[in-house]
């Protein structure tokens, strides 16, 4: 389905003010657009690609947890497979995950409910890491085990 120049105005605004920094109201803006118009590829490849820019650019300065988040949200909107996207994703989370599973290395000594809730978060963004899941189990065992103590 096409969109009338009407419709195309409405686009671009919402774009501009997506490109302008207001990330979660353009959002919300987009999605509207995508639920109110599911047909319009055009529109939909328009809208994916500046959500994924924004990724990049996310990505780029470090922010990767705020990336993956774009990067769904471009998948979603888009409505169709981005393997690119896909992969971006894939690797982010691997590498939140890697940070995450450092950090509660680094807190297993000092913070048991720190370390305990960055295993969490390096199981979640990556559920096959042993290391992580060894690492959860062992932090949650001490936390628990601690907890039982009786205080002083």
């Amino acid at each position: 389905a096409a969109t009338s120049a009407g419709d195309a105005v409405e686009l671009d605004q919402r774009l501009e003010m997506f490109g302008a920094g207001d990330t979660a109201g353009a959002l919300r803006e987009l999605k509207a657009w995508v639920d109110a118009h599911p047909r319009d590829r055009a529109s939909r490849q328009k809208i994916g690609s500046a959500v994924a820019a924004r990724a990049k650019e996310f990505e780029g300065k470090g922010q990767r947890e705020s990336a993956i988040g774009l990067y769904e949200q471009a998948l979603a909107l888009r409505g169709e497979p981005q393997p690119e996207w896909s992969a971006r994703i894939a690797a982010l989370k691997k590498q939140v995950a890697a940070d995450a599973y450092a950090s509660g290395m680094k807190l297993m000594r000092t913070d048991l409910n720190g370390a305990v809730k960055a295993f969490e978060t390096a199981v979640k963004l990556d559920p096959a890491n042993a290391n992580a899941q060894r690492g959860l189990r062992e932090a949650t065992a001490a936390r628990d085990k601690l907890s039982r103590m009786p205080r002083q």
